[in-house]
C-alpha cells in the first residue's frame, strides 16, 4: 500500500462502528468535543498558518534593510561621541559595579554631573551632554544634599543640564517603567541616563535567572536606541572576599550582566583603606589598564602612586602539590570532599583541579579506587605471608664473624703413602 493511501485510510476511517461511536459522543458532549473530518495536514495548517501578505508588510518596517559589505564600506559613517574619553559613547550601555556601600551613588552622581558641565571625570575627559539621572533608592533630602556637596567640590557651577527623577516607592514592572522612561525622554535630546541601581529595577524577578536578566538587558537596550542616549546603571558584587576572581566575573547574578553590557567598570577593594582597583572591561575601545581610586568625601580620586593589582584578600595562589596531598584523609575521599577540604584551606577551585590533574599522573602518591574516592598511593611493600607461595623469600642472615683473638687453623699435610 502506498504511503497516501496508508495517510488516508489512517486519518478517514470509515468502519461503520467507529462513525456511530463518534455520533454518539459528538451528540452527548457537542460543546467539548467536535468531530474533524479532514486530515492531519488540514488541521496543522489551521494551527500554524502561513504569514499573510499584511503581516510581511507590517514586518518589513520594523528590521532594517541587509546591507552589502562593500557599500558599507564606502559609506561615510559618524562615529558616536565619546561622552567618557576611552570608556564610554552615546548610545552605548555601562555597568558600574562594586561591593555593597562602596560608594556607586556618588560616584554615578559624580559622572552625571561631570557630563551635564564637560568637566573630567576622575582622570577621564568628558563630552558635555544633557543628563537624567533616575535615582531608586535614595530619599529626596539626602539626594538633594549629595548634588549639593559635589557641586561644591568640583566647582561645578550651573547644573542645567543634568535632571533627577526621584522614583524611590513609585517602581513598577521594568518593561512598563521602560515604556515610561522613553515616553518621557522623548525630544529631550539626553546624551546619558543613568539608572541607580539596577536591583531596584528588578522587583519581582530573579538576578540570577539569564531570561530576566535578558529581558531586563533589552529593556535597557530599548531605552538607548530609542533615546540615543548612553544607558549606565550601577550593580553589586555577590557577599564575600571576590578578589581571586578576574574582574568581569565579580558581578553578582546572571552573566548575562557582563556578556550584555559594552563597557563594565569594577571597583575592588585595594590593600590601602578606602581605595579601590578600578578596572575597565570594553568591548568598543581599545584594552585599559587598571587604576587606583581614593576617596577624598565626597570625590574618588585618582590615585597614581598605588599599584592596582594590591587587592585585599589577595594571597598568592596555593599549588604546593605535597601540601593539597597532606588535605586527602587516610580513609580516602571523595573529589567533592577534597575539593571542599581545599576551598576551606586557602586554595582557589582552579588551582585545586589543576594539581589534583598532576597528583593523579604519579601513581605514586594518589590513586582513585573503583568506588571514585582518592587515597594516597601505599609507599612501604606488603610483608610475604606462609600461604603466599609466590612471596620472595628474604635471604639467610650470614655466618656470625668469628671473634678476633680466633687463629686460623695451621693447614696440615697428608703423610705420604708409602
Amino acid at each position: 500500500m502506498s504511503e497516501q493511501n496508508c495517510n488516508q485510510t489512517n486519518c478517514s476511517p470509515t468502519d461503520t462502528s467507529v462513525l456511530s461511536v463518534e455520533s454518539t459522543v459528538t451528540t452527548s458532549i457537542p460543546v467539548v468535543i467536535k468531530p474533524v473530518p479532514a486530515p492531519v495536514t488540514a488541521l496543522t495548517e489551521a494551527v500554524i498558518p502561513a504569514p499573510s501578505p499584511e503581516a510581511s508588510v507590517s514586518l518589513a518596517g520594523k528590521f532594517p534593510e541587509i546591507e552589502n559589505a562593500d557599500s558599507l564600506l564606502n559609506e561615510m559613517v559618524v562615529m558616536p561621541d565619546q561622552l567618557v574619553e576611552g570608556v564610554l559613547h552615546q548610545g552605548s550601555k555601562m555597568v558600574l559595579a562594586s561591593s555593597s556601600k562602596a560608594g556607586k551613588t556618588w560616584m554615578l552622581l559624580d559622572l552625571a554631573m561631570s557630563v551635564a558641565t564637560g568637566k573630567p571625570w576622575i582622570k577621564f575627559a568628558t563630552c558635555q551632554g544633557r543628563v537624567l539621572f533616575l535615582n531608586f533608592e535614595i530619599q529626596r533630602p539626602f539626594l538633594k544634599s549629595r548634588i549639593e556637596a559635589l557641586q561644591q567640590h568640583k566647582q561645578a557651577g550651573c547644573l542645567g543640564n543634568l535632571d533627577i527623577w526621584n522614583l524611590r516607592g513609585h517602581l513598577m514592572e521594568f518593561g512598563d517603567m521602560a515604556a515610561e522612561i522613553v515616553r518621557r525622554t522623548a525630544d529631550r535630546s539626553y546624551s546619558l541616563i543613568i539608572l541607580d541601581p539596577i536591583y531596584k529595577a528588578m522587583a519581582g524577578s530573579d538576578e540570577n535567572a539569564s531570561g530576566n536578566v535578558g529581558s531586563l538587558c533589552n529593556q535597557l537596550e530599548r531605552i538607548s536606541h530609542r533615546t540615543g542616549a548612553a544607558v549606565v546603571f550601577a550593580h553589586h558584587f555577590p557577599k564575600g572576599n571576590q578578589s581571586k576572581k578576574s574582574a568581569i566575573d565579580r558581578m553578582s547574578g546572571s552573566g548575562v550582566f557582563a556578556r550584555d553590557a559594552d563597557s563594565i567598570i569594577t571597583l575592588t577593594e585595594q590593600e590601602t583603606d578606602d581605595c579601590y582597583a578600578m578596572e575597565f572591561t570594553l568591548r568598543n575601545f581599545k584594552a585599559m589598564p587598571p587604576i587606583v581610586v581614593g576617596w577624598d568625601f565626597p570625590l574618588l580620586k585618582f590615585r597614581e602612586a598605588l599599584d592596582p593589582n594590591k587587592l585585599r584578600g589577595k594571597k598568592a595562589e596555593k599549588c604546593d602539590p605535597n601540601e593539597l596531598l597532606e588535605l586527602l584523609a587516610a580513609t580516602g575521599m571523595s573529589s567533592k570532599q577534597w575539593e571542599d577540604e581545599a576551598l576551606a584551606n586557602g586554595w582557589a577551585r582552579s588551582s585545586y583541579f589543576r594539581i589534583r590533574k598532576e597528583l593523579l599522573k604519579v601513581p605514586a602518591k594518589v590513586i582513585q579506587g573503583d568506588d571514585k574516592k582518592y587515597r594516597k598511593a601505599v609507599s612501604e611493600p606488603v610483608a610475604a605471608t606462609a600461604t603466599n607461595s609466590d612471596a620472595v623469600q628474604p635471604p639467610c642472615p650470614p655466618p656470625p664473624a668469628p671473634p678476633a683473638s680466633a687463629q686460623p687453623a695451621r693447614e696440615v699435610a697428608e703423610p705420604a703413602a708409602k
